[in-house]
């Protein structure tokens, strides 16, 4: 392929000359092979898995008599150092898990391309085949945890590739005559997800047998779904029925994660904002108060935990990873990868020693 044909920019992405649309690019190390794609983030919306379009190019003089093979790679990798007992990450190092392996060429599926696979095969010539594979139904959205300042290797996360190489059979692939591009499962909304649906709202009572009594606390949001860099207003009513009183009542923004296929590791809680709001309720006393929290990113720490979306490799910017959104047909634990939930907590306080309750309501954070 001539550079007449094709300007490449910095990114790897290119225009197409006489077309209207963009493509991305990436060749093997050898540049026998190359993979174009018109896009490389897919929203899922928890219906079914998005489907990826794209081109292959092949040299088929290089090929001779070995085949062409594309698959879909995912690729969830955690940190290798040593965690203490108990902690959010495991010992073990990334896992690749390589799916839908098919032959590509020679031709063996037969398939009707797009409207723009045709455009695009017209404008490469001979040899340019077109594609579509699947995202796996059990894969979760593609999330990166936040680096700290101290981490020197990079931090658990989840990650697709598209990959095609040049082999004698499927478990034949090297490096030189192999392609691949990365691509992002970007969490979507549900379609039937009402976004003017009721408000979060939750009630906790506790009785304290020591204090003779019990607190009551009811929390409400102003909205059930939030953007990034949105403030959230908590209304919080607070009434103590006990003999001691409230000197304490602290709110929290809460990224709950988990990984479903380890189910012993339970929910890992991450602080995103907390207010602590000092106060006095008495015996048989009531309070009504709204706070206000912000679904902006932490401070950096030492070592990260919070979970981010995977398209920091794409535009370099660091948001909070959307709710985990999957189709209701397919059980928590199967999914592999990252779930990742969104609560605010109320903690009334009655002091050192004495006691305390917490109500969690939870809320929904979205990028679109």
């Amino acid at each position: 392929m001539s550079r007449e044909n094709i300007q490449l920019s910095n990114s790897g992405s290119m225009m197409v000359p006489n077309s209207k649309f963009k493509v991305f690019r990436k060749a093997s190390p050898n540049d026998k092979i190359c993979i174009y794609m018109f896009d490389r983030s897919y929203v899922d919306t928890a219906t079914e898995p998005p489907v990826v379009n794209g081109i292959i190019k092949v040299d088929p003089n290089y090929v001779a008599d070995r085949n062409v093979y594309m698959q879909m790679v995912i690729i969830f990798g955690r940190k290798e150092e040593k965690a203490d007992d108990g902690d959010f990450e495991h010992q073990f190092s990334t896992k690749k898990l390589y799916l839908d392996c098919h032959q590509i060429y020679p031709i063996t599926r037969n398939m009707t391309p797009t409207q723009a696979q045709e455009d695009l095969v017209s404008k490469l010539g001979t040899f340019a085949i077109p594609f579509r594979m699947e995202f796996p139904k059990l894969g979760g959205p593609s999330y990166q945890m936040m680096q700290g300042y101290k981490d020197d290797q990079a931090n658990l996360g989840l990650e697709y590739e598209v990959m095609a190489f040049v082999g004698k059979d499927e478990w034949d692939d090297h490096k030189r005559s192999s392609s691949r591009i990365a691509v992002w499962r970007i969490q979507g909304l549900p379609p039937t997800l009402n976004r003017d649906g009721p408000k979060p709202k939750g009630h906790k009572t506790k009785h304290f047998i020591m204090m003779n009594g019990s607190v009551h606390i009811d929390v409400l949001l102003n909205k059930n779904l939030y953007k990034t860099e949105e403030e959230i207003t908590v209304y919080v009513n607070v009434m103590n029925d006990c003999n001691r009183e409230v000197q304490h009542i602290k709110v929290k923004l809460v990224q709950r994660d988990s990984i479903p296929m380890f189910i012993h590791d339970g929910d890992h809680d991450l602080t995103i904002q907390k207010i602590d709001d000092k106060v006095h309720i008495p015996h048989g006393g009531k309070l009504t108060r709204d706070y206000t929290l912000t679904t902006s990113l932490p401070q950096r720490v030492s070592h990260g935990h919070v979970m981010l979306e995977g398209t920091i490799g794409r535009d370099s910017k660091e948001v909070l990873a959307s709710s985990t959104h999957m189709n209701q047909a397919i059980p928590k634990a199967d999914i592999y990868g990252i779930y990742v939930e969104y609560i605010v907590k109320v903690k009334v306080c009655f002091g050192k020693m004495l006691g305390d309750t917490t109500c969690e309501v939870p809320f929904i954070l979205t990028q679109n």
